[in-house]
C-alpha cells in the first residue's frame, strides 16, 4: 500500500469585501443571499455568513431548515445557534439612512507546495471520459476509470474506444482516485480487470457506499480521505486535497499540487467546495451536459419545448464553467468527463434529441482569451514543466478489443428477462414509502411500446399493488398525484433485484415519464434513489432534489 501522510487541514486566505444592501430589499423573516443570511424582525437585523462553524461547509436552506450538507449541522437564525447549542457569531453592520453596510469575507484555499524531490516533468494522459493519468518520475495516479462496456443499463456508451494498454497503465499507477459512485466513475466491469491489491483513494462520505462497493468487488487497499485535509506521499512532491460538492450529494473533486504546478478536477461535482475556489494552473471539469433524462424522457413536454430546455441547459453549463475559470484563474482548461453517447439503435431518438456541448463550443469562446483549452479529441498526452504546458501530442496506440454493443445488450437481457410479480409486489410492500401518490408502471420493450406487465402502486399508510390491463381507470383518481413510468423490462428487473438507484434508470434513458400534475416528484425519486436501495448504492443521505425541483419549475415557466 502507498505511504500517505496527513499534513493537516488546508489553509484559507481571507479576503474582505464591503457589502451594501438596501433596507427596502430586506423582508421580514429570513433573507437568503449568496454568501450570508439576514434575519429581520421589525427594525432589528441579524446577519450571518453561510460558512458552517464545524468544518467550513456552506449552510444551505433545505426542507425549511438551514443546514450544512457535510455533517448536517442545523442552524437556527432566530436564536443564532446550531441545534447542538453552538452559537454562531453574527456579522456587525452599520445602519445608514436607506441601507445596511457590512463586510463579507471570501475564502480562498491554498494547498501546500513541496519541492523536496526532483520531479521536473508532469505528464497528463487522457484515456476516456473521466479516466486520466498524471505521472512524474516518482509517482503516478489515475482518476475515475471507465474503459470498456456500457453504463447506466446500456444507456451510456463511451464515445471512442480506449487505448489497449489501459489495464497495464492502471495497474502500474501508485493509486486510483474515485470521486463518487455513479457507474461512469465507479465502473464495475472496468474495475473487475484490475489487481485487487491496487490502492484506491476515495472520499470519506457519510454513507460509506463507495467503500462498500469496492470492498464487495474484492479490493483490499481502500483508503478513505477526509475532506479539506492535505495528504502527501513518500518520495514525491505530490500533495492532494479532496473537496466535497456544494450540495447534499455524495460527490467530490480533487485539488493537488506537484512542485509549483497545481490543478483542480471537479469532474461533475456541483459547486465544488461550496464555490470556495483555489487559484490553480489547470482546471478540469465536465463540459458536455446531457447527463439526465430530463427533459428528453418526459412526455409532458412537446418536442420544441424539450429542444428549448436542452439548449438553455447547454448554455448554462458553458456559463458556469466560464464563471469557475474566472474564480480559479486557471491558465489551462481541460474539458473532460463528457465523452458518452447513446449508441444503441433503440436509443436513436435520445441520441438526436439529447444534444451536448462540444469542446469546440468552448474553443470559440476562449479563442481571444488567456486560457488554453486542452482538446483531448485532438491530443491525449500533455507535458508540463513547472506550471507551463511545454508539449502536447496524440499517442498512437492500438484500441482495446471490447465485446460488441449487441453482445452486452443480449447478455443483460438474458440475465434479467424473467418477470416475478411476487418479487415486484413484495419490493413495493416492504418499501415503507408514504406519499399522496399513485405510481403506474408499464414494463415495456426496447421502444417503450409493447407492455409485458402493467401494475399500479398506491402509496399511503397502507401500500396497495395491483395488476391492470388499462391505465384509464387509475388516472381518474384526482385526489392523488399520478406518476406513470414506462420502463424497459430488463432494466427494471435488474434495478429492483439488486437494490439499485431509480435515478440511474432515468439517467440511462430507460424510463419514460408522464405525471399529473407536471411537477417533479422529489419525495419519490429521492426515496427510491437513496433510501430504499442497497447500502453500496446510496448517492445522498439528505434530500438533494431541491435543485432539480427548481430547475424543472424554472424551465417549465420559461417555455
Amino acid at each position: 500500500m502507498i505511504d500517505i501522510n496527513k499534513l493537516g487541514s488546508i489553509k484559507y486566505q481571507k479576503k474582505k469585501n464591503l457589502v451594501k444592501i438596501k433596507i427596502s430589499d430586506i423582508k421580514d423573516g429570513l433573507n437568503i443571499r449568496e454568501n450570508y443570511f439576514i434575519y429581520k424582525k421589525k427594525d432589528n437585523y441579524q446577519i450571518y455568513d453561510r460558512v458552517c462553524d464545524h468544518r467550513g461547509g456552506k449552510l444551505i436552506n433545505k426542507d425549511n431548515e438551514i443546514k450544512c450538507p457535510i455533517h448536517n449541522w442545523v442552524f437556527n437564525p432566530i436564536t443564532g445557534k446550531y441545534s447542538n447549542g453552538v452559537k454562531k457569531t453574527s456579522i456587525s453592520y452599520i445602519k445608514k439612512e436607506d441601507h445596511l453596510e457590512f463586510f463579507n469575507f471570501n475564502f480562498e484555499p491554498c494547498i501546500k507546495k513541496r519541492n523536496i524531490f526532483k520531479e521536473d516533468e508532469i505528464k497528463l494522459r487522457f484515456f476516456n471520459h473521466a479516466f486520466l493519468k498524471f505521472s512524474t518520475k516518482n509517482i503516478s495516479f489515475c482518476t475515475d476509470p471507465w474503459a470498456i462496456g456500457p453504463a447506466f443499463y446500456n444507456g451510456w456508451w463511451l464515445k471512442k474506444e480506449t487505448d489497449a494498454d489501459w489495464i497495464k497503465e492502471l495497474n502500474k499507477s501508485d493509486f486510483i482516485f474515485i470521486s463518487h459512485n455513479h457507474p461512469d466513475h465507479l465502473h464495475q466491469l472496468t474495475l473487475s480487470k484490475l489487481n485487487k491489491n491496487k490502492t484506491i483513494l476515495i472520499p470519506k462520505f457519510t454513507s460509506n457506499s463507495t467503500y462498500l462497493f469496492l470492498k464487495e468487488e474484492g479490493f483490499k487497499n481502500i483508503i478513505k480521505l477526509e475532506f479539506e485535509k492535505q495528504y502527501s506521499f513518500k518520495s514525491s512532491n505530490l500533495v492532494i486535497v479532496l473537496f466535497k460538492s456544494g450540495d447534499f450529494r455524495e460527490d467530490s473533486g480533487i485539488y493537488f499540487s506537484l512542485n509549483n504546478f497545481s490543478a483542480l478536477l471537479d469532474i461533475d461535482a456541483g459547486s465544488i467546495n461550496f464555490n470556495k475556489f483555489p487559484k490553480v494552473d489547470l482546471y478540469g471539469s465536465s463540459f458536455a451536459g446531457g447527463a439526465s433524462g430530463f427533459p428528453t424522457m418526459f412526455e409532458n413536454y412537446s418536442e420544441n419545448q424539450k429542444k428549448k430546455i436542452i439548449e438553455l441547459d447547454r448554455k448554462f453549463i458553458i456559463s458556469k464553467k466560464i464563471r469557475n475559470l474566472k474564480l480559479n484563474s486557471a491558465k489551462y482548461f481541460l474539458p473532460y468527463a463528457g465523452f458518452f453517447q447513446e449508441k444503441l439503435k433503440r436509443d436513436n431518438y435520445v441520441f438526436k434529441m439529447n444534444k451536448k456541448n462540444k469542446i469546440s463550443d468552448y474553443e470559440k469562446f476562449y479563442s481571444n482569451k488567456n486560457i488554453q483549452i486542452l482538446n483531448v479529441e485532438k491530443n491525449n498526452f500533455f507535458v508540463f514543466k513547472s506550471n507551463n504546458l511545454v508539449s502536447e501530442k496524440k499517442l498512437k496506440k492500438k484500441s482495446f478489443k471490447d465485446a460488441t454493443k449487441l453482445q452486452y445488450l443480449n447478455d443483460f437481457k438474458k440475465q434479467n428477462s424473467k418477470i416475478d410479480f411476487r418479487l415486484i409486489e413484495n419490493y413495493f410492500l416492504k418499501s415503507g414509502f408514504n406519499d399522496n401518490l399513485i405510481l403506474i408502471i408499464s414494463l415495456t420493450d426496447d421502444l417503450f411500446k409493447n407492455n409485458s406487465l402493467q401494475f399500479y402502486v398506491v402509496f399511503g399508510n397502507k401500500i396497495n399493488v395491483k395488476k391492470i390491463n388499462k391505465i384509464s381507470e387509475v388516472i381518474k383518481n384526482k385526489q392523488k398525484k399520478i406518476l406513470h413510468l414506462k420502463i424497459r423490462k430488463e432494466a427494471f428487473i435488474n434495478c429492483i433485484r439488486n437494490g439499485k438507484s431509480w435515478e440511474d434508470l432515468l439517467i440511462g434513458f430507460q424510463v419514460k415519464v408522464s405525471r399529473d400534475p407536471n411537477i417533479f416528484n422529489s419525495e419519490f425519486w429521492h426515496y427510491f434513489s437513496n433510501n430504499y436501495v442497497s447500502k453500496k448504492r446510496v448517492k445522498s443521505l439528505s434530500k438533494c432534489n431541491g435543485c432539480e425541483v427548481i430547475t424543472q419549475k424554472l424551465y417549465s415557466e420559461i417555455i
